[in-house]
């Protein structure tokens, strides 16, 4: 019988938590879906409302830790997760209900794969104009294992960790999605674009934070883990047939119809840059005191209602 973890590391996310967790007990999958959410010093409600769905969904348990960071509680869920197949997941996210199917069937049916990352769609309702052009159009190019979404096969993974000398994730990382595809190297990981997970995007007032904290990780990995950061940009830049990410944007440009539609692309790249330009300045002036201020994310976004 299918049998598969589904992992979610959250943090103060009691107004999003319920929503994500309604959209994998939802899900079309024929098989046995067993989820487990890690409460890492959660300060709302965030374990009460997972309790109520304990109390109603015996496949629904939860860790509490109080230590902070991500990676610890990637680690937990992990050493806690029953099932080879593993999907993690971000505590804000509405998954659509084939997506955990299309990234099973893509993990089992190729011996290659260590992982695979599910397409991940901007969520807009009344967000204001620059928000949707600051925002990234992740249908042009996905760098890494999202997130938002992505599943691995456990036993495979275990074995890249150790080729790396490794059992776990170390806890100071700040790039995970990245670390962990670097940690898989190229051809190990593939995203299938059938299957999508909802995600609402921050505002354009908090790009430069979220590039700041980017840029961070980036030079942490390129630092620190030489050899993961190599493994990472082969798979990146050089994957799919050695196109670069340049002409993965031509081609998009290319295949958006009517001449708004491509202007609004462009204006949004344009911004994106700057951003991106403004925040590489701000990180590397700022102070340490600065930098750690830019590590701390924010608790709780508004919630995803899809119709």
């Amino acid at each position: 019988m299918k049998k598969i973890d589904v992992c979610i590391p959250a943090r103060n996310e009691e107004r999003t938590i319920g929503l994500t967790l309604d959209s994998f007990l939802c899900s079309d999958f024929d098989g046995e879906v067993n989820v487990l959410v890690c409460a890492n010093d959660c300060r709302d409600g965030t374990e009460d409302v997972i309790k109520g769905y304990m109390e109603k969904y015996p496949n629904v348990r939860l860790i509490t830790t109080k230590e902070r960071g991500k990676p610890n509680a990637w680690n937990l869920l992990r050493r806690n997760a029953n099932s080879r197949i593993i999907y993690f997941s971000d505590a804000d996210v509405v998954v659509e209900r084939e997506a955990i199917r299309h990234l099973y069937d893509n993990l089992v049916g190729n011996k290659s794969l260590v992982g695979v990352g599910a397409m991940v769609v901007p969520y807009f309702d009344d967000s204001d104009f620059l928000t949707r052009l600051v925002t990234t159009h992740t249908s042009v190019y996905q760098g890494c294992l999202p997130g938002a979404l992505y599943a691995v096969d456990n036993a495979k993974l275990s074995d890249r960790l150790k080729f790396h000398g490794l059992e776990e994730m170390p806890k100071d990382v700040i790039c995970d999605d990245g670390w962990i595809t670097g940690v898989i190297g190229p051809g190990g990981w593939i995203i299938n674009p059938r299957a999508k997970v909802h995600y609402r995007p921050c505002s354009w007032r908090e790009s430069s934070r979220v590039n700041i904290r980017f840029n961070q990780g980036i030079d942490q990995l390129k630092l620190e883990y030489p050899k993961i950061w190599d493994d990472l940009w082969k798979g990146s830049y050089m994957g799919d047939g050695n196109e670069s990410v340049f002409m993965k944007r031509v081609h998009k440009l290319i295949s958006i119809e009517g001449f708004g539609g491509k202007i609004h692309f462009l204006a949004g790249f344009l911004l994106r840059r700057a951003v991106g330009y403004y925040a590489r300045m701000k990180f590397h002036e700022g102070s340490e005191k600065a930098k750690e201020k830019w590590q701390v994310s924010y608790d709780s976004k508004e919630p995803i209602i899809l119709h």
